[in-house]
């Protein structure tokens, strides 16, 4: 700091300025890695170590070994159903019966829907349903009214017969829910 016009400022050693220099020095600001990245990068070095490889075909041995222990008669059959190849039987199948259906309407409904074979089945008047034994859908056109009963023989449900085949399959399906 100059008090008087013709001061001058004292010399600076050398040495002194250089370190000043160094230490003043603008350094870049640190980069810092988001959390994702610190997360992606523990993710790959864990993946790509060889004991994460060892692991997984440790586990997939293990899965493959136990299924066949557990279970060895379990060559699965074609001819399976969801309900097991030894627990179905005919006679344990819900029937739907069309009463008075138009003409195709029964062909329709087993050609377009996933019912199993052999579910549907005509019959020409309410009464010829009466005598029949087991859980039942009755899909009544005369009367417009779609019937489930249970096991018991009791109706447990009723709704319309809906207009189109697609709408029929549908309010089938809903009955046999109920049952």
């Amino acid at each position: 700091m100059k008090t008087h016009s013709s001061e001058q400022a004292p010399a600076l050693p050398a040495a002194l300025l250089e370190d000043l220099t160094r230490s003043v020095a603008i350094q870049p600001a640190e980069q810092r890695e988001s959390h994702f990245a610190r997360v992606f990068e523990s993710f790959r070095s864990m993946v790509g170590s060889s004991s994460f490889g060892t692991a997984a075909a440790a586990i997939a041995v293990l899965a493959v070994a136990s299924s066949v222990v557990l279970r060895p008669d379990a060559s699965p059959s074609r001819q399976d159903t969801f309900r097991g190849a030894s627990a179905y039987s005919a006679a344990d199948t819900t029937r739907v019966f069309l009463v008075g259906a138009p003409a195709g309407t029964l062909t329709e409904l087993e050609s377009t829907t996933d019912f199993e074979d052999g579910v549907f089945s005509s019959a020409a008047t309410l009464l010829d349903t009466a005598d029949l034994k087991g859980a039942r859908v009755i899909v009544d056109f005369q009367s417009g009214v779609i019937t489930g009963i249970n096991t018991k023989g009791e109706s447990v449900y009723h709704t319309d017969v809906p207009e189109t085949s697609s709408g029929l399959a549908l309010e089938i399906a809903s009955v046999l829910t109920r049952l």
